[in-house]
């Protein structure tokens, strides 16, 4: 989930390169509604979307047992943003 389409863009066509199936949406809402659908192998969540923060919805997923592994690619590159997202259970944290 990336909110700037270029950025979205420009990450899911270099996934796609490598020879993976993306689905790249820009806010938690659809993000939501495709996972329901089929679940997903890996997630790339953005920290700032328009319709919330992706934290929450990272720790819904964890404590219903959802262990797909999870990047957070963001601008918030602070080492308190970082412990953060790790505790919100992601397994990795890259700032942009």
């Amino acid at each position: 989930m990336e909110d700037d389409r270029e950025t979205r863009e420009f990450v899911a066509k270099a996934l796609e390169e490598i020879g993976l199936e993306v689905t790249a949406v820009g806010a938690i809402a659809p993000g939501r509604a495709e996972e329901r659908k089929r679940p997903f192998d890996l997630l790339v969540l953005d920290r700032m979307l328009p319709d919330g923060t992706s934290l929450g919805w990272l720790e819904e997923l964890r404590r219903c047992g959802n262990g797909v592994p999870v990047l957070v690619l963001t601008a918030l590159r602070d080492v308190s943003d970082r412990v953060e997202g790790l505790e919100a259970g992601c397994d990795d944290y890259l700032g942009k």
